[in-house]
């Protein structure tokens, strides 16, 4: 009886170890295009605009989220009606100095929420686009956010700027430190980002305080966040944010980022977010 009670014992222990981990979100934040820029805690509209229309690619998507930066001689595009406005105007200069454009959705929480997290969007992008932020200091596509008003600090963002063009390819790349003044290393055999195809991305920020990038699956950089960074989120912004060299001029860079299938999770368990 006593071997049997000890060989129930350990068979216990040994299906609590085995048990699947619960992967339940901490946090969930999916984009819900039939609520428009709604959906969004804020919106910018800085030299660009922000709306959803139906997918102009062919692929039959439904509504997408549509970031624009137009050409000199349409200027900006008026903002949606209806739409919660943090910033409105045409392109203007920050400190640096540089030119500035932003035509995104912001997802800001009150609270903060620990990793492990993951940002999960597809994108696409056209040529023109692609073309012409290979050329300037950092067309965003996503920022990340680990503190909130009056710092609003950015511990990761996926960006595309004169260090992306390589091998005649452009590469997407995971940027850290300041706000995104430093590069994690491309790694070997990463996937080029090409224009007028969809990508799906995938930002990991580990429990273990690393990050990577993921494109279409493979894994094509990953770093450590800076430890002066905090173990976790408020939300982030998807959509172009675009810091372009003063002597280039207003509207250099030009073109439409559009995004489907925006998700934020964050996860109580380290295992679930690998």
């Amino acid at each position: 009886m006593r071997r049997l009670m000890i060989l129930l014992v350990l068979l216990f222990v040994i299906a609590f170890a085995l048990r699947p981990e619960d992967c339940s979100p901490t946090y969930e934040w999916v984009m819900d295009p039939g609520r428009g820029c709604r959906a969004f805690t804020g919106t910018h509209a800085i030299g660009g605009s922000v709306e959803f229309v139906e997918d102009p690619t062919g692929e039959g998507r439904g509504l997408v989220y549509k970031s624009t930066v137009p050409h000199s001689e349409t200027g900006f595009i008026e903002a949606r009606p209806g739409c919660p406005l943090w910033g409105y105007g045409p392109p203007h200069y920050e400190k640096w100095p540089m030119l500035v454009y932003r035509a995104y959705g912001c997802v800001y929480e009150d609270d903060f929420y620990l990793l492990p997290c993951e940002f999960l969007m597809d994108v696409w992008v056209d040529e023109e686009l692609l073309s012409t932020s290979l050329h300037t200091g950092g067309t965003v596509l996503l920022s990340v956010k680990d503190s909130g008003h009056p710092d609003w600090v950015t511990s990761a963002q996926i960006k595309l700027s004169d260090e992306s063009g390589r091998y005649g390819k452009a590469f997407l790349l995971l940027k850290w430190g300041d706000n995104g003044r430093d590069t994690a290393r491309i790694l070997p055999g990463s996937p080029a980002f090409t224009a007028e195809e969809w990508h799906t991305l995938r930002l990991v920020l580990r429990a273990d305080r690393t990050m990577r990038l993921y494109q279409d699956g493979y894994l094509i950089a990953e770093h450590d966040l800076m430890p002066q960074y905090k173990a976790g989120i408020i939300g982030g912004h998807p959509g172009l944010y675009i810091h372009d060299y003063p002597w280039r001029g207003e509207y250099a860079v030009r073109g439409t980022l559009l995004i489907d299938d925006f998700e934020i999770r964050c996860y109580s368990t380290p295992a679930c977010c690998p």
